[in-house]
């Protein structure tokens, strides 16, 4: 499978597009993302307000798409079409990642203060092979890196119309700007091994 889109509406807009400020945030998106990959397309959306796109080759990661804002990370699980359903696979323990695993990785991780404590806590009582997912989810590399057109914040060469936004924890996070509007498209080619580099000039 190269790569595989799923229309969003106006709340999965919402829900995908909330900040992402740390791990856990990266985490929450995944599970969500796999929830609705698992579904599929069961109800026609009559409006849609954006796109998600899987993009499994050499690179293998997920692109959030609405107007003037797009995001993409790394998607670390092995992915099977089974006559044209999606299944997921931990690359780390061979583990499917279904409906009841995606619920079970999103309560260890509440809408609400996150406690280290109480998270290590509740982690002691899962299964040995939660642990290890929720392990390799904490460590991977999630490569996020986001577009945006934003005329409101626009600032000269401090804030450009149109730039990249590397990373996401304040102390690394970055802005790379950019002379002219970007489609999702020109995003994806830039970030494939597959094709010619792009160059800063």
């Amino acid at each position: 499978m190269k790569k595989k889109e799923f229309i969003l509406d106006h709340y999965q807009i919402d829900d995908f597009f909330k900040p992402i400020r740390s791990k856990r945030d990266v985490i929450i998106l995944l599970m969500k993302s796999i929830k609705l990959m698992l579904i599929g397309d069961i109800t026609p959306i009559k409006e849609p307000s954006g796109h998600m796109y899987l993009i499994v080759s050499k690179m293998s990661r997920l692109f959030y798409v609405k107007k003037d804002k797009y995001f993409t990370i790394g998607f670390p699980f092995k992915v099977i079409n089974n006559e044209n359903r999606l299944e997921f696979y931990s690359s780390f323990n061979e583990l499917k990642i279904d409906n009841q695993i995606t619920s079970n990785v999103l309560a260890l991780f509440p809408n609400k203060i996150f406690d280290l404590e109480i998270f290590f806590e509740d982690l002691y009582c899962q299964s040995e092979s939660l642990r290890v997912l929720i392990t390799s989810l904490i460590t991977y590399e999630d490569g996020y890196i986001r577009y945006d057109c934003d005329p409101e914040r626009k600032n000269g060469r401090l804030h450009p119309l149109n730039h990249y936004d590397l990373f996401y924890s304040s102390n690394t996070t970055f802005k790379l700007g950019l002379n002219k509007s970007l489609d999702i498209e020109k995003m994806i080619d830039c970030l494939s091994i597959e094709t010619e580099c792009h160059f800063i000039e």
